[in-house]
């Protein structure tokens, strides 16, 4: 089975993306900033027989982004698709 990590999935265009790909039969790695809003996310897709699980990131925050990127590492081999859906507000003035 192909593995998609997006982030920013837990809503917006992000989880319409997730829910595409998991239609087509890829294993959905929803990245969220917030966990409790990601594992809502997943269980959202699961009730349309998308199979996936939710990962913890922020991507404003580089511990975050490596914690994260430990944590699916070590679950999974590879990644087939990765989509950098979330996105940062910053104050260039």
């Amino acid at each position: 089975m192909n593995i998609a990590l997006i982030t920013g999935a837990n809503r917006g265009l992000g989880f319409e993306i997730a829910q595409t790909l998991g239609q087509r039969g890829m294993y959905i790695i929803l990245g969220a900033r917030d966990a409790d809003k990601g594992r809502a996310a997943i269980d959202a897709l699961s009730e349309q027989n998308v199979k996936g699980e939710c990962v913890q990131i922020d991507v404003s925050d580089g511990a975050s982004i490596h914690a994260a990127a430990a944590e699916v590492t070590a679950r999974h081999p590879h990644l087939d698709v990765l989509v950098n859906n979330a996105g940062l507000l910053n104050d260039y003035g």
